[in-house]
């Protein structure tokens, strides 16, 4: 079957009964197989999320990574930090390499207060946060990658 002229959606023949449809091991979703799928290589799988929130979230990233119970729900590690980066991301967050304030005790920023890995791009000299020592431009950038 040549696909290059059709323009109707997959589902539309593949439903199972005119041609094979999605298979059972197939991660579960109601998203239309063309969102991830392309004719000329089907088990490459293309789909980008649109929403800023994801940014370096692409194909390096195989689905089940984060949609861990096989749906397109995602079950948070960390749901209290949702949507941020956080919310999978916790476990990864080192302290002692996000400085806050270093008197009168060195303090570090929190995980609540990074949450979205925006935060910490200052120093401050005490407690009052009024004075700051060091800027850290743009150390973290969610589509920076690399980290």
């Amino acid at each position: 079957m040549d696909h290059a002229s059709l323009t109707a959606p997959c589902a539309s023949c593949h439903n199972g009964s005119n041609a094979t449809g999605k298979s059972q091991k197939h991660f579960v979703t109601n998203v239309p197989c063309e969102s991830c799928h392309r004719t000329i290589s089907w088990s490459s799988v293309n789909y980008r999320h649109m929403s800023a929130s994801y940014p370096n979230h692409s194909a390096a990233i195989g689905c089940t990574a984060c949609h861990s119970g096989n749906s397109q729900a995602v079950p948070f590690k960390f749901a209290a930090y949702r949507p941020d980066c956080a919310a999978c991301h916790a476990n990864d967050f080192r302290p002692q390499q996000h400085a806050k304030l270093l008197k009168p005790a060195p303090m570090n920023y929190t995980v609540a207060e990074l949450k979205d890995c925006t935060g910490a791009c200052h120093i401050y000299a005490d407690k009052s946060q009024t004075t700051i020592i060091t800027r850290r431009q743009r150390q973290h950038r969610v589509n920076g990658g690399g980290w």
